[in-house]
């Protein structure tokens, strides 16, 4: 008897689709844009979140939700489509058989085969992030290395009076790829050794 897997996309599918399709930079526009429009159009309404500047406080909620947008829709969408796949596999159908509860059968059974896919996957999503780095933070004027790495691409004519022309930096912009390189290496490890913790059938397979 076949039973078929309820659904676990859903709603879900829809969310991580338009996550998916929306660049971090057009996120952050919108979001300024909107601020904007608040400040015009409600009297005595001001700022509810610093739009640019640095700071270890209120100033990181914008670009950190810029930046983790499209990592978490990626990987909310491809646990969904995993857990779906097993959730329709024979196994899992014999746990429902025996009577256990949908909740258990999902976290002890289901999840146990797509925690490794989804760790490897995150390590995807930091590309993924590095990329729209150069972008989000020169959006929100965060000194941070995207910011750095943007500088050195933009000629001194081009740059403004409050950015330090950097074009084409030759030491500067070997250190920002250098480090880069470093985290997405590290990323691959991390995820590597997560993935085998998840999965034991990995290790036998390195």
């Amino acid at each position: 008897v076949r039973v078929r897997p309820p659904g676990v996309r859903g709603w879900l599918t829809a969310v991580t689709t338009v996550g998916l399709s929306t660049p971090s930079f057009f996120f952050g526009r919108l979001v300024v844009a909107l601020f904007l429009l608040m400040i015009i159009n409600v009297p005595g309404a001001s700022m509810p979140l610093p739009i640019q500047g640095f700071g270890w406080d209120v100033h990181l909620v914008l670009p950190v939700i810029a930046l983790s947008l499209r990592p978490t829709a990626q990987i909310g969408q491809i646990m969904a489509g995993l857990l779906a796949g097993e959730l329709g596999r024979q196994y899992v159908t014999a746990a429902r058989g025996k009577g256990l509860a949908e909740a258990r059968v999902v976290r002890h059974h289901a999840l146990r085969n797509v925690w490794a896919p989804v760790f490897q996957a995150m390590a995807g999503t930091v590309r993924l992030m590095v990329g729209e780095l150069v972008v989000v933070e020169w959006l929100f004027a965060w000194p941070g290395l995207g910011y750095l790495l943007a500088a050195t691409l933009i000629p001194a004519e081009f740059a403004s009076a409050s950015v330090e022309s950097r074009f084409l930096d030759p030491p500067l912009v070997a250190s920002i790829l250098t480090i880069f390189a470093v985290v997405f290496v590290l990323t691959d490890l991390l995820a590597g050794q997560a993935a085998a913790m998840a999965d034991p059938r990995q290790r036998q397979v390195g």
